[in-house]
């Protein structure tokens, strides 16, 4: 099991995700280019979600506005 804080990311065009960088290299970690599926908490709050690669070696992922966010 893997516990890291990370900051979101809130870009400011109209219509673009909440995400956060993963802080840790979770394409070393996961042998794997592509999507992970992960489950954990974000703010004390259960949730599932996919690390997506950046392209550039590096995974991030979506994080939903109701997550006392």
């Amino acid at each position: 099991m893997f516990e890291f804080e990370a900051k979101l990311v809130r870009p400011d065009a109209s219509g673009s995700w909440t995400y956060l960088n993963v802080p840790f290299d979770a394409e070393q970690i996961f042998e794997t280019k592509s999507r992970i599926q992960v489950k954990g908490s974000v703010n004390g709050i259960p949730y599932r979600g996919t690390l997506m690669p950046h392209g550039n070696g590096k995974h991030f992922m979506v994080v939903r506005r109701n997550y006392g966010i």
